[in-house]
């Protein structure tokens, strides 16, 4: 349960309340609630720095002017001291090497971050505010108007400064992902194969003591789509063979007692069971039933219900194991950017997301795009709600494709028509 303090290190006490009463209610994850924590601190913190007192306004049914719902836009944008740690590190390793005079980093030109977060973090931001500032409209209403009569008829002040707030939302810019090409996945495929040659020592994605857990995950990843979060909250229970057959569970689990990591890996949407590929499913059970077990690489393993663990130093004495966490897998594909060919383009883990949509959209494009069916096999293989349209947004490889097509079809019909004049 996230704590919400003001600067003076006293509780907050209406997020604490918001969290507690309302969002508590909706079965969010630890991580959603903190993030919502978060948001409601740098609202307290705004109303603190402006003097602001939402219950006077309210009782005197002032509204707020629209130079003030700016000034909280613009507060809402600034990067906080608790924001992402890779940025922050970003940030001053950007200030550390102009400071050094130093205006590349091999061949790629230093990254000039803003100290401000991205366009979507902060419409993110906006749409959490107003969602705040609606709940502590109607909480304050109740205790300043308790008559239900009189409530009716006043002006709802902090309504009204949400919706105020929710029109300076920044447009933020279309980003058009697509997956990684079919030789561009030959290239990561032939490096991560655990029969490959190691790379130079020090490489956590290629030692020889992890490189059967980083080939079932990222085997895992690329043939199911799943979010690197809902491959790392995988337990080995969620793992079930059946005959020939081998699927995998994805499932939710808020506040999960079991997981001591900070920063726990959600499962975001819905709970689904795949059937994973004949290579993808070898490869999972080659770790979970061989190489997970060494105690030498991953400590007491059957203490832990998680199926992929992190590696443990051989001269620790601890030896808890402890399950791969989100910094972990980030650093997997870090070092293999590092390692693999600039034609093996940009990998991340929701980059093979990415990948596999495309491979899902290419056969299944073949039905039409009018038919739901299409959809719904997609919505349900991505996690995603019955009718959610967020299958568009990884449709850019399966629509530039069929533009190809299009072109070429026109292309040729064109040439017929000009065959056709000359004789």
């Amino acid at each position: 349960m996230p704590v919400v303090l003001r600067p003076d290190g006293v509780p907050a006490l209406m997020p604490w309340l918001w969290i507690d009463l309302d969002l508590r209610e909706k079965d969010l994850q630890a991580g959603t609630l903190g993030a919502y924590a978060a948001v409601s601190c740098i609202l307290e913190d705004w109303f603190a720095l402006r003097g602001i007192d939402c219950t006077e306004r309210l009782g005197m049914q002032k509204p707020f002017e629209d130079r003030e719902a700016r000034d909280l836009r613009d507060h809402l944008r600034r990067l906080t001291p608790t924001g992402s740690r890779q940025r922050r590190h970003a940030i001053a390793k950007r200030d550390r090497l102009v400071a050094e005079g130093r205006r590349e980093v091999g061949e790629e030109p230093i990254r000039l971050l803003p100290d401000i977060v991205s366009q979507p973090v902060l419409n993110q931001r906006i749409c959490v505010a107003a969602s705040y500032l609606r709940w502590l409209d109607d909480t304050l209403s109740r205790i300043v108007f308790p008559d239900p009569v009189r409530r009716r008829s006043i002006v709802h002040v902090l309504v009204d400064f949400a919706e105020r707030l929710e029109r300076h939302r920044v447009r933020a810019r279309e980003v058009r992902r697509e997956g990684l090409s079919l030789d561009q996945q030959k290239l990561l495929l032939a490096a991560i194969l655990p029969t490959t040659p190691p790379l130079p020592a020090g490489r956590s994605a290629f030692r020889q003591d992890v490189r059967h857990r980083n080939f079932a995950l990222i085997l895992l990843l690329a043939s199911t789509g799943l979010r690197i979060g809902e491959a790392l909250g995988l337990k080995l229970g969620d793992v079930l063979v059946e005959g020939d057959q081998v699927r995998i569970r994805v499932r939710r689990r808020p506040d999960d007692h079991q997981d001591p990591r900070r920063r726990r890996p959600q499962a975001k949407t819905l709970e689904r069971t795949l059937t994973l590929p004949h290579v993808a499913a070898m490869a999972l059970l080659d770790w979970r039933d061989v190489h997970r077990v060494d105690g030498d690489r991953f400590g007491d393993a059957q203490a832990s219900p998680f199926l992929f663990l992190a590696a443990i130093p051989r001269n620790e004495a601890d030896r808890r194991p402890r399950p791969l966490t989100l910094g972990g897998a980030d650093k997997i594909f870090r070092q293999l950017r590092d390692e693999l060919p600039p034609e093996a383009g940009h990998v991340t883990a929701h980059r093979l997301r990415h990948s596999w949509m495309d491979h899902l959209w290419s056969r299944l494009r073949a039905k039409g795009p009018q038919d739901p069916f299409v959809l719904d096999v997609i919505n349900y293989a991505a996690g995603w709600r019955p009718g959610s349209r967020q299958a568009e947004a990884y449709a850019q490889r399966a629509v530039r494709e069929a533009a190809d097509d299009f072109a070429a079809i026109f292309q040729k019909d064109l040439v017929s028509l000009l065959d056709a004049d000359h004789e």
